[in-house]
Formats: structure tokens, sequence, C-alpha cells
């Protein structure tokens, strides 16, 4: 039995108990699914509301689904994730965006640290940004998410410490080993709403930058004694965290 294809679109897509589905999304229902009037899809508003919906007409460039029942839905944390990443080298980020929103990150927050080599201008920062969001929002149907996670522009690393102090938990991931290990750091720490996680770029955050954010409260932490890239760095947070709150286990 073929796996029901999931499409999180925007709101303004819904009229009553339709949507009507354009660009990418109708071109993947018509010319790489092979879909018919019939078929049936799961679509989402991509804010936590999905519905089965059937195919009843593939256009010239639109889908039109009529809406059936929603769906309880149980793909998302039960706690709110926001990774702050120091911007790598080349496409890195593209793997980081897709691995995080997979585990279940609900923000990624892009941060120019002093160490980072990648200094977009404005037109490149935008394309990048766009890419990152159209990747957030693929890894979020594929793991039948109901919410794509918020990718936002890039932020200096004064103005990421500002936003990771919010968080009921905040932790910056540091090589050197100058703090507790993370499970230490999440032992105290039960039933959470939001946890923020900073990773550094190639090279690590600078120590001014370690200094900066514990002063606002962000906890250095380790992962233990091997050193790992950047983009390998968040994912094995993000999933010790996860385990460590029990969502592995539901």
């Amino acid at each position: 039995m073929r796996r029901v294809q999931r499409y999180l679109v925007p709101p303004s897509c819904f009229v009553g108990d339709t949507a009507v589905l354009r660009g990418e999304d109708a071109h993947h229902i018509a010319r790489v699914m092979r879909m018919v009037p019939g078929d049936r899809v799961e679509v989402g508003d991509g804010s936590g509301t999905v519905w089965t919906a059937v195919i009843e007409l593939v256009g010239a460039g639109e889908v039109h689904l009529s809406l059936e029942n929603p769906l309880e839905e149980d793909g998302e944390a039960r706690m709110e994730l926001v990774l702050l990443q120091g911007l790598p080298k080349h496409d890195k980020m593209d793997l980081i965006v897709q691995k995080a929103t997979e585990l279940g990150v609900a923000r990624v927050i892009p941060v120019a640290a002093a160490r980072s080599v990648v200094r977009y201008q404005t037109e490149q920062q935008i394309r990048r940004l766009q890419r990152w969001r159209r990747i957030a929002k693929e890894a979020a149907e594929q793991a039948k998410r109901s919410r794509i996670p918020e990718i936002v522009q890039p932020v200096s690393a004064a103005e990421a410490w500002q936003l990771a102090s919010q968080a009921d938990v905040a932790l910056l991931l540091d090589e050197s080993r100058r703090g507790r290990p993370l499970a230490t750091a999440l032992a105290g720490q039960p039933g959470v709403g939001r946890i923020a996680f900073a990773v550094g770029p190639e090279g690590g955050w600078d120590p001014g930058e370690v200094e900066e954010a514990a002063s606002l409260g962000v906890e250095p932490v380790h992962l233990g004694p091997r050193i790992l890239r950047t983009e390998t760095a968040g994912i094995a947070a993000a999933a010790a965290i996860l385990y460590h709150y029990g969502e592995w286990g539901r």
C-alpha cells in the first residue's frame, strides 16, 4: 500500500471544506506522484491542523481537494526546541535544517558568529533563507509533522543570546568542555516548555561569545570527550534532549 503523501500549505489555500494546491505541490501531485481524482492525500495548514483529503480535480497548475476528517496529530515534540546554529560553510546548513526538522525542532536561528566564515550579502541571504524554508517544509512533510519549523534571518551572537535567554532552559555547546555534560544540565529540568541550544560554526564559539552568553544565563555544556562537526553536534544534541524527555518512548 502506497504511503499517503502529506502537504503543508499556507492557510490561504483553504476555503471552507476545500483546498487548492498550486506551484510545486500541485506539480508534485500531478507529475511526480501521478495522482488522479479519487486519490487521497493529507493536507495541513503548517500550524498544527491536518486533514485527510480526496483529490477532486487535477488541472493546469493546480489541484483541488475536498477535505474529509481532521487527524489527531502527535508528530510534534511536547517541548519547543530552538536551535541557534552558527553559520557553517558551504551547504552544511541545508543538512542541519533538514535533520533538525525531522527530529522535531520548532525554530532554527542562524547565527553570524565571530568564527563564521560565511557572510551572506542581502540577495544571497534572501535566496538562502528561501532555500532553508523550502527544505524545512519538505522535511516536515516527510516526517509527518503538522507544523513547519520557523527559519528566521541570521542574527548576531549578541542577538542570539538575548533570544536564547527567553527560553526555560538555554544551553551552549562548548567543545572545550568548560561546562557540565548535557545530561547533567538537563537532569534538574523536568517538564520544561522551551529549550534553546546553541551550536557553534567550524572552530566553535569565540571565548568572548561564551562569556557573553553565560552572563545572560545561557549555560555552557558539552557532549562528551569527542569533538563533533558543527553539522553533527546540533543533531546529536536535539536527539539527546528528546530522549531525555521521553520523546523516543511515545
